[in-house]
C-alpha cells in the first residue's frame, strides 16, 4: 500500500490559497491582455474625456458638437411633465420659453475663453442660467483647477448637463436647479460669474446688485457674451471693461470688474 504523507493544516491552507489565486488570475487575464483594466463604464468615460480634451485643444468643432449633443432644441411642452406653476414660471424667463434651436454661446468663443483666461487654482466660477451646460463643461474641462457651478431654472436642462459632465468625465462642475428670480435665493460668492442675458432684465439687476456688494471685499470678474442687457446693467452699476481687445472685439466677450470711480 503506498505511503500517504499527511498534510498539516498550515500547508493545506497554503495550497488552497495558491489554487484560489490561480483561478482569479485566469479570470482577469483576458482583461489585462486586452489592455482594459478598468470597468467598461469607467473606461468609456476616460476615453470620452481624452477625446473631449483633444477636440477642445484642436478646436475640432464637429467632434465637440457630437460629444455635447450640441444641436439642442426645445419648447416648453417638450421639457417634460411640468406643473402649471412651473409652466407659468418658465414663461417669465426668456431662455426657458424659447422654442426651436437653443440659443447658446458659440463653441469657438468658449474654447478661446477657456484657454485665454488665467484661472488660478482654488478659484470658482458660477454660470448664471447654465442651460445645457456647454460653457461650464468647456471651461471646466480645460481648467480642472477651477470649481464651476451652473444654476438653471429648467430641471430637465440640469439633468442633461449633469449627465454630460458624467459622460465626459468633467469632475469639477456641478449643476443645480434654481429659480434665480426667487427673492429668497442668495447667490453664492465666486471669483467669476458668466452671463449670456439670462432670465430677464429685472433679475439681472438683482443679481448685478448682489455681485456689486460682494465686489467691495474682493476682486470679482463678470464674463458676458454678446453684450445685451447684462452688459448695460453691470456698466450702470460701476463695472468697467478689463478684457483684452482680442476677447472683446473679435469674440464679443466682455470681462467686467467693479470700480469705485465711474
Amino acid at each position: 500500500m503506498p505511503y500517504k504523507k499527511e498534510v498539516s493544516p498550515t500547508e493545506f491552507l497554503f495550497r488552497l490559497s495558491i489554487l484560489i489565486l490561480s483561478v482569479s488570475l485566469l479570470q482577469v487575464s483576458p482583461i489585462f491582455a486586452s489592455g482594459k483594466s478598468k470597468c467598461p463604464v469607467a473606461l468609456e468615460v476616460s476615453e470620452n474625456h481624452e477625446t473631449f480634451i483633444e477636440a477642445l485643444k484642436n478646436e475640432d468643432f464637429d467632434t465637440l458638437r457630437e460629444l455635447l449633443m450640441f444641436e439642442q432644441t426645445q419648447s416648453i411642452e417638450e421639457l417634460g411633465k411640468v406643473s402649471q406653476k412651473e409652466l407659468e414660471l418658465y414663461k417669465k424667463h426668456w431662455a426657458a420659453r424659447n422654442s426651436g434651436p437653443v440659443i447658446q454661446t458659440p463653441l469657438y468663443v468658449l474654447t478661446e475663453l477657456a484657454q485665454n483666461m488665467k484661472f488660478k487654482p482654488g478659484e470658482s466660477l458660477i454660470d448664471i442660467g447654465s442651460g445645457h451646460g456647454d460653457p461650464a463643461l468647456v471651461i471646466g474641462a480645460l481648467n480642472p483647477q477651477l470649481k464651476i457651478t451652473g444654476f438653471d431654472l429648467v430641471k430637465e436642462k440640469v439633468k442633461w448637463s449633469q449627465k454630460s459632465a458624467e459622460k465626459l468625465g468633467v469632475e469639477n462642475v456641478e449643476f443645480i436647479t434654481q429659480d434665480l428670480s426667487d427673492p429668497k435665493f442668495k447667490l453664492p460668492i465666486a471669483d467669476y460669474y458668466y452671463f449670456f442675458n439670462p432670465v430677464n432684465p429685472e433679475v439681472n439687476h438683482m443679481l448685478a446688485e448682489r455681485i456689486r456688494s460682494y465686489s467691495k471685499d474682493r476682486p470679482i470678474k463678470v464674463i458676458i457674451f454678446g453684450g445685451g442687457w447684462s452688459e448695460r446693467i453691470f456698466e450702470k452699476k460701476g463695472f468697467k471693461e478689463i478684457a483684452s481687445p482680442e476677447l472683446h472685439e473679435s469674440l464679443r466677450l466682455s470681462v467686467l470688474q467693479f470700480s469705485e470711480t465711474r
